[in-house]
């Protein structure tokens, strides 16, 4: 997604190089510029050169007494989902907002944009899509042999819009081509470009992009389990798509090595 000026510039000070590559795809779906520190010395070097509006801060292992003071009402928290560090409170961490590790992907923008615009700030809303069509429950004609195939179509509804994506086994290496498009069935001349895709995997975020001019969206990745395709149809609210189990990848992988 192209980087919006008007979104303001995230610092982000995480250590962890998954945890920091997840907040990096989630800001890039929304639009955000980030900066990067890994301690507070650097972060503190950013803060005069880079003027960020909010910054994202993963305090285990360290103090950040001298930058909290520097960044009040500014700063968000990650923390693990149990028996998390416990701030000390001469940082001033106890008493600013904080997301759970494992909540990233559905509380950081609207943490973000509570932060940054106040009571204008939406809140996020997700809706489910039903999985309306699936060829692997299609009956095979009479006399074709089953084989474990390598493509798998599956058409979403939610309201007026529609997602047909298909998934599909690439090899050497082993990869998941992910093809789509999202259509509005109420208004069918109604381009559905420019709306923000992210896929989710079982760690996080494993990609994101922008529709096509045509509501198109592709990504290719490793093989995971199972993913949920992630559509911000309007402001703020965002179409998710759960795919069933994707384990006929592996075997099929395994049957063509």
């Amino acid at each position: 997604m192209a980087r919006d000026p008007n979104r303001g510039k995230v610092l982000i000070i995480e250590h962890d190089s998954h945890t920091l590559e997840t907040i990096r795809v989630l800001l890039g779906s929304m639009g955000y510029w980030c900066v990067v520190a890994p301690d507070e010395r650097r972060a503190l070097a950013l803060l005069e050169q880079e003027n960020p509006s909010v910054a994202i801060l993963d305090p285990r292992g360290a103090s950040f007494s001298q930058l909290i003071p520097r960044l009040q009402g500014r700063v968000i928290v990650i923390t693990d989902a149990q028996g998390g560090p416990k701030f000390d409170d001469c940082d001033g961490l106890s008493r600013v907002p904080r997301i759970q590790r494992d909540r990233l992907v559905h509380e950081l923008e609207s943490s973000l944009e509570a932060l940054m615009w106040g009571s204008k700030a939406l809140q996020r809303v997700t809706r489910v899509a039903r999985l309306i069509f699936d060829n692997f429950r299609q009956p095979l004609p009479a006399g074709v042999r089953a084989l474990e195939p390598r493509e798998r179509r599956l058409v979403y509804e939610n309201g007026a819009i529609s997602i047909d994506v298909s998934f599909e086994l690439k090899m050497d290496p082993p990869l998941i081509q992910l093809v789509g498009q999202i259509l509005d069935s109420a208004n069918p001349d109604h381009r559905m470009a420019g709306i923000p895709v992210v896929v989710q995997g079982a760690k996080g975020p494993i990609a994101s992009a922008m529709t096509n001019e045509f509501g198109e969206f592709q990504f290719a990745f490793d093989v995971e389990p199972n993913v949920i395709v992630e559509l911000e149809t309007s402001k703020n609210h965002w179409v998710s798509l759960v795919s069933p189990s994707l384990e006929w990848v592996k075997r099929t992988a395994r049957a063509g090595s």
